[in-house]
């Protein structure tokens, strides 16, 4: 993968993906479409809105979520999608944690969507 494409994923997954989760949820389907599966915690989630909704349920039962990444690395794979994975911190129900995210994105345009994501809380390691 080269250094640009690298910096786009990037771009993407701190910029884009977290930052709409935590400060525009009803504008976050964008980021899936109606065949995106993402496991959040043991959760599953299918579908352009179903990740943001389950986001907004927390927010509405004053548990929240949010994260900040710390790091992204990512890998083109053989079929042109992206491998990628990110590392962060979270706050959930006002305790601060660790995250792992791995994605599976494809290019759409001069962006990208989710087609598979897997969220896991590792705590505060």
């Amino acid at each position: 993968m080269d250094y640009e494409t690298l910096q786009a994923v990037r771009f993407f997954i701190k910029d884009r993906y977290f930052h709409t989760l935590d400060n525009n949820l009803p504008d976050a389907g964008r980021l899936f479409r109606e065949s995106t599966v993402i496991t959040f915690d043991g959760g599953t989630f299918v579908g352009e809105d179903a990740l943001p909704d389950y986001l907004a349920s927390l927010a509405e039962s004053n548990s929240g979520y949010s994260a900040r990444t710390v790091a992204v690395d990512a890998h083109l794979l053989a079929d042109g999608t992206i491998l990628a994975l990110a590392r962060g911190r979270c706050m959930q129900n006002g305790e601060m944690g660790h995250f792992v995210q791995t994605f599976i994105l494809v290019q759409d345009g001069d962006s990208y969507y989710v087609a598979h994501g897997i969220y896991q809380d590792i705590g505060d390691e």
